[in-house]
């Protein structure tokens, strides 16, 4: 499948505003980068915004104790993250933490600037898609929470379930 028929498949407001979300990075000047393997820098600069994110939406999570993406190292390999991140110049504004496996893909988290005056999130969201599916993936899970935007994008809600693993102190 491309981009373009992706998009054709949408009904025709969602089309427009897929395509307007499509150029919002470009539009302010910034520009969208992906690591197929997320850099240690770019989960760290990431964190502070996930978690800045989980305490407005009232996430019980303790970003005090350990950062997520430093906890998560123990039980993971370096390649299993990826990023899609965006940038001002050097200004690092956010980022979609993925993993990949196949054909399918999993967004894990994200973490965004909104302070700025157009939609980070957006423009990140719309870009993963239309990346994942220009790489070929056949599956793409969009992760948990704002449903209505992704919906707008072409997703479809399903039941998820999440599994934690206690680490060691």
């Amino acid at each position: 499948m491309s981009v373009a028929s992706y998009i054709e498949r949408l009904p025709r407001a969602d089309r427009q505003a897929f395509r307007r979300d499509l150029r919002r990075a470009t539009e302010a000047g910034a520009h969208i980068v992906t690591e197929d393997v997320a850099k240690p820098e770019t989960l760290a600069r990431v964190w502070p915004l996930v978690a800045k994110l989980w305490s407005e939406k009232e996430v019980e999570y303790s970003a005090a104790r350990v950062p997520l993406f430093s906890a998560m190292a123990h039980s993971l390999s370096a390649s299993d993250l990826c990023s899609h991140s965006c940038y001002l110049g050097e200004e690092f504004l956010g980022s979609i933490v993925f993993h990949r496996s196949g054909a399918l893909t999993n967004w894990l988290y994200v973490g965004f600037r909104s302070d700025l005056p157009w939609r980070v999130y957006m423009a990140l969201t719309a870009t993963f898609i239309a990346a994942e599916i220009e790489r070929g993936t056949t599956r793409l899970y969009l992760g948990y929470t704002n449903d209505v935007q992704k919906a707008r994008l072409g997703a479809k809600p399903i039941a998820m379930q999440h599994c934690v693993r206690r680490l060691p102190p």
